[in-house]
């Protein structure tokens, strides 16, 4: 209205109004937007005590308001002023109606560009997906499984670095003789391919001269090692031939790029294979073996079974422990290997370093020779060095085998020396805490006997002597105390003895009631009381308690509080999982999901500090844990087997997918940091474009255009059941399957239209929905196994790519894209039967989750069994296990 007052100023308005200039001074290149942000932050950190001169303006001016509006009312009219400000506020109502109104009819135009973008986004999706061994399936409807690879007839027949045999040539215009050598360059497909061969110089001696272009290593070894290079060899006159293991007479880096399919010979002709003038020592002898069977990509444990065949044929009982033969050629190997190992490290080159090229590593590494030759765990090796010592002590050790122990010989029985504790022994306690030994221990360190009436008197010259030595000293001065000293000093001794038959339960008591007392606190507990000595050092109860047999240090746990009902339904989930859900035999494709976070940065429990390097110490600060960049990723993996999943199986990758949804922009966005060539803001986004932001997951919820989310049942609906419908359909990889879903509890995953549009599907197809019982995460297939190890490499590559630096959503998304690309299926294939024996461990328990309690997930035995293939894992044993039968099972329970 004309002439009304002014509304009263806020005490924040009248703040900016103050400080506004010296924001502006202070950055001037910011936008106005950006001054108001800052000042508004700066307001929200003042005081109360800072805010109050505004606070008094404002009521001030609240003050002025009220009095020139009453002497508005009187010029103008009380009544009149009343139905104006009636009418300025149902005019602004009316305009927030029809802001409320084209929101709405805004939000509806926005949803459905959402839903028409993600459609077109999922379906993108399930067009491919890929396993290990590099093929690609498509999935898209009536056509079959494709190969990524390049057909025979569309690439060279030969690439580079193979060995082939040329055929002599010498027609016009050529002038080739016949030889051997390796391929340089190749062009052409199939048939028509043409190659560059770089002879041996044993058929052509002249020059070597490289392409400009060839792209491997060892070029300089290369040019020295071979002759001349024939260009433009026609396809019928090449024939691909076998490399020998260790021919000195071809370059190191090309011993080591030899490939499987180059090596004709057999494994018992492979030392037959090495030169005449390398000579056969047998540690050289293992390494060229282990080298053969990488080569050929051998199956966990494959040294093992050669061994055990000999065993075999010279009558040794062989089960599923090693018997005595296997024990001693193990012990063999290992100590020929350590022992060459150690040679071949001294081995330098004329530049300093090891004269060691790409593989050999593997080859002279103990942990392939136990973990992969043989196919034990890490500590075996050592295990049965410790179990041959005791055997040393009573005689019962084979000769034969003892002979393999070179850092290790027999020791006689007689002369040896055992260690025994004062804790066990009462003659030894009697002997060490003799009454001298109490008086020097309490005049060595007074602080001991607090309470004692006798006051410790130092020798003179004891000053800046070691404890052991002036506890030497003072042991013989007992012999010169009266005879009140002595008579005191026996009575301490036998107190100290007294109390040894009952230390050991004392110590036992203690360590029960926290386990985790460090061995200073246990000897404190020891104490009779506050001005007592210990009865014995740390030291001592430490070296006690480690050389019981058993002793371990573990990492505690919190585990699900698991009611009555809970397990019930542990029980009843895992009988049902063992059981092959009730279906009986048949070929099943076992699908799980879940979702996982990955973050920008993980602090790490293992980081190394030394100050006299200058490595010091990393110190991250943030004002909450959810300020660091993270990224939600939703996969999906599958597993296709026969009967049981005992059998092993295929695994594959269907799906990993960012939760993100789109949104659409209101307005305008520019930069305020990048600019276009003519000088204005480079535009980010133009008004009504889509953007992808990262949100939460739901169950079938799209959220809405301020605040979406990312919902499971569009990308099931679009995406996974497609990609799952191609693969058991007529055409399909595996068709005749049956495909079972599994997932856990968590809150999306339950959400009731999601699970009924599911459920509707799987039931319209003729497959299974099968979800998991609650509270049992170590059942959850990519928990056990899969995003633990993505966790482990995902982290040291952001460390590697960014240092010390948070990583941006992008680039967490990006690493976390690369380790689920090189995630192998053997790896995917382990967790699924880690599943399928931890299921019977829950049944063991009657449901329970104790077993979880120490050392976390329990090991199953899957290195035992089973040995990793290109697509997922097979049995070492080559055994079909049965389905099991589902009346038994259903009996049961």
């Amino acid at each position: 209205m004309p002439g009304a007052p002014k509304n009263a100023t806020t005490a924040y308005v009248f703040y900016c109004n103050e400080k506004r200039l010296s924001v502006v001074q202070m950055y001037p290149d910011m936008s106005k937007s950006d001054i108001t942000k800052i000042m508004s932050a700066q307001w929200k950190k003042l005081s109360v005590g800072e805010k109050q001169p505004f606070m008094d303006k404002h009521v001030g001016d609240k003050v002025r308001y009220q009095r020139e509006l009453e002497a508005f009312k009187v010029i103008v009219g009380a009544d009149k002023v009343d139905e104006l400000e009636k009418a300025n506020k149902a005019e602004q109502e009316g305009k927030k109606r029809k802001k409320a109104i084209e929101k709405v009819d805004r939000d509806a135009t926005k949803r459905q560009r959402i839903i028409e973008l993600n459609t077109i986004r999922f379906e993108g999706m399930a067009s491919l997906i890929t396993t290990d061994d590099g093929r690609i399936f498509a999935a898209t409807k009536g056509k079959a499984a494709i190969s990524a690879r390049p057909a025979e007839d569309q690439r060279p027949a030969y690439s580079l670095d193979d060995y082939v045999d040329i055929a002599e040539d010498f027609s016009p215009n050529n002038n080739r003789p016949h030889g051997k050598g390796y391929v340089v360059g190749a062009r052409g497909t199939g048939t028509g391919t043409i190659v560059d061969v770089a002879y041996d110089r044993a058929y052509d001696d002249s020059p070597t001269i490289l392409p400009d272009d060839y792209p491997l290593k060892g070029v300089d070894e290369i040019t020295q090692s071979f002759g001349r290079v024939h260009k433009s060899i026609p396809f019928k006159a090449v024939t691909r031939t076998p490399v020998l293991i260790g021919r000195r007479d071809i370059p190191r880096a090309k011993r080591m790029r030899t490939t499987p399919n180059r090596l004709a010979a057999a494994f018992n002709e492979e030392v037959s294979l090495l030169p005449p003038e390398v000579p056969k020592d047998p540690g050289d002898v293992i390494i060229a073996r282990h080298k053969y069977a990488i080569r050929r990509k051998k199956a966990c444990g494959w040294r093992r079974e050669e061994v055990k065949k000999v065993c075999n044929a010279n009558g040794e009982n062989v089960g599923k422990q090693l018997c005595i033969g296997e024990k001693n050629q193990l012990l063999n190997e290992y100590y020929l290997l350590k022992q060459r190992a150690a040679l071949l490290k001294q081995r330098r080159n004329k530049g300093g370093m090891f004269a060691q090229t790409k593989g050999i590593e593997k080859a002279c590494s103990i942990k392939y020779l136990v973990e992969q030759a043989w196919g034990m765990g890490e500590k075996y090796v050592p295990f049965l060095i410790k179990q041959l010592r005791n055997c040393v002590v009573n005689s019962e050790v084979d000769k034969e085998i003892m002979d393999t122990m070179l850092s290790f010989p027999a020791k006689e029985k007689s002369g040896e020396k055992v260690h025994v504790s004062v804790i066990d022994s009462l003659e030894e306690a009697t002997k060490f805490f003799s009454p001298a030994r109490m008086y020097a221990v309490h005049t060595t360190r007074p602080e001991t006997f607090k309470g004692g009436k006798h006051e410790p008197t130092y020798e003179e010259g004891s000053k800046g002597m070691a404890y052991s030595t002036r506890i030497s000293v003072f042991m013989k001065g007992y012999a010169n105390l009266c005879l009140d000293d002595k008579l005191y000093w026996e009575s301490k001794s036998r107190e100290w003895c007294a109390r040894q038959p009952v230390i050991k339960y004392d110590i036992i008591k203690h360590m029960q009631a926290d386990n985790s007392r460090s061995w200073e606190k246990l000897e404190e507990d020891l104490a009779i009381d506050e001005d007592s000595p210990p009865w014995c050092s740390a030291d001592t109860i430490r070296r006690w308690v480690q050389s019981r047999e058993g002793y371990g240090i573990y990492c505690e746990r919190i585990i699900p509080l698991l009611s009555c009902e809970q397990k019930l339904k542990h029980c009843t989930f895992a009988h049902h999982f063992r059981n092959n859900w009730g279906l009986g035999p048949r070929k099943y494709l076992l699908i799980h999901y879940d979702e996982k976070w990955f973050w920008g940065l993980v602090t790490r429990s293992t980081a190394k500090v030394c100050s006299e390097l200058g490595i010091e110490p990393n110190t991250f600060a943030c004002y909450h844990k959810n300020h660091i960049n993270k990224c939600m990723a939703v996969a999906v993996t599958a597993f296709a087997f026969e009967n049981s999943i005992e059998n092993g199986g295929d695994a594959m990758k269907l799906g990993f997918v960012r939760a993100q949804q789109y949104k659409i922009a209101d307005r305008l966005v520019t930069s305020n940091t990048e600019t276009n060539p003519d000088g204005s803001r480079k535009v980010i986004r133009e008004k009504d474009d889509p953007w992808l932001v990262d949100c939460a997951v739901t169950g079938s919820s799209l959220g809405t255009p301020d605040d979406p989310k990312f919902p499971l049942k569009e990308y099931f609906a679009k995406t996974i059941f497609p990609i799952v419908d191609e693969l058991v359909s007529p055409g399909g990889k595996y068709v005749g399957y049956t495909p079972i879903f599994q997932g856990d509890n968590a809150g999306p995953h339950e959400e009731g239209q999601y699970l009924t549009f599911v459920t509707e599907h799987c039931l319209s197809k003729g497959w299974h929905w099968e979800p998991q019982a609650p509270q049992m995460p170590h059942m959850n297939v990519l928990d056990l196994s899969v995003f633990p190890c993505m966790s482990r490499r995902h982290s040291a590559m952001a460390r590697k790519q960014k240092g010390k630096h948070v990583l941006s959503e992008n680039q967490i998304w990006e690493t976390a894209l690369e380790v689920w690309e090189k995630l192998q299926s053997s790896k995917i294939a382990s967790a699924y039967v880690q599943a399928y024996r931890i299921a019977g461990k829950v049944i063991e328990a009657e449901g329970d989750n104790a077993f979880l309690g120490v050392g976390g997930t329990p090991h199953v035995g899957i290195r035992k069994d089973f040995f990793p293939t290109n697509k997922g894992l097979a049995r070492k044993d080559g055994i079909c296990m049965p389905a099991p039968r589902p009346a038994a099972t259903e009996a049961s329970l």
